[in-house]
């Protein structure tokens, strides 16, 4: 099995945003993604993220790393072999992940949870979206920082210590990295993910 690991980061949105958010760029790169239009936690949104945002003061960043075993990290035979592990990893640790933010909500009243990447709820090419139907499961239905135009790889490496390690035909990464939040009304946030979070401290910017 694989060892996660969770490291914590917060900062003031506002300060977030002018240094960490390039909406143009951003949404150009989910433009070309095959989940554009495809997925309910993917854009194009029916709503305007500029006045989700505006509600929020203060963002808890959890990075989570995905250090494979040896047996996963075992040389595959294909390209296609690699990117196959590499999502059932992502996979592995989702299943909490994606409920351990959710109840972060709960925990902090007024809060909203951001997903790393797309919705796993449903089977891949199941989400509902692409026969123009309501989500499945709108109550947990969540975003992703990347959707809202944030730049996740300057954010790993900045302010969570993370450099993101990136994997080519056969070769495994010797990690994986996700990137969630957490928008609060105030700074009153978690000081742990979900109890074996690495304490980060926040560069000043």
């Amino acid at each position: 099995m694989p060892r996660i690991q969770h490291t914590l980061a917060d900062l003031p949105l506002a300060t977030y945003i002018a240094s960490y958010r390039d909406r143009d760029r951003f949404l150009g790169y989910c433009r070309q993604c095959r989940n554009y239009e495809r997925r309910w936690s993917c854009p194009p949104f029916s709503f305007d993220p500029e006045r989700l945002l505006a509600r929020y003061t203060h963002l808890w960043i959890i990075g989570t790393r995905i250090e494979p075993d040896d047996f996963e990290r075992r040389p595959c035979h294909s390209q296609a072999e690699r990117i196959e592990r590499c999502r059932q990893l992502i996979a592995i640790a989702r299943q909490t992940l994606d409920d351990d933010l959710l109840h972060l909500e709960e925990q902090f009243p007024g809060s909203l949870s951001l997903l790393p990447g797309c919705c796993f709820r449903c089977p891949e090419e199941g989400c509902t979206r692409i026969q123009g139907q309501p989500c499945r499961h709108p109550e947990k239905l969540r975003h992703s920082l990347e959707s809202f135009g944030f730049d996740v790889g300057r954010t790993t490496s900045d302010l969570l210590g993370i450099d993101l390690q990136w994997s080519y035909d056969e070769q495994m990464p010797p990690y994986l990295t996700l990137v969630s939040g957490l928008l609060t009304r105030d700074n009153q946030g978690p000081d742990h993910f979900p109890f074996t979070a690495t304490p980060c401290s926040t560069p000043q910017l």
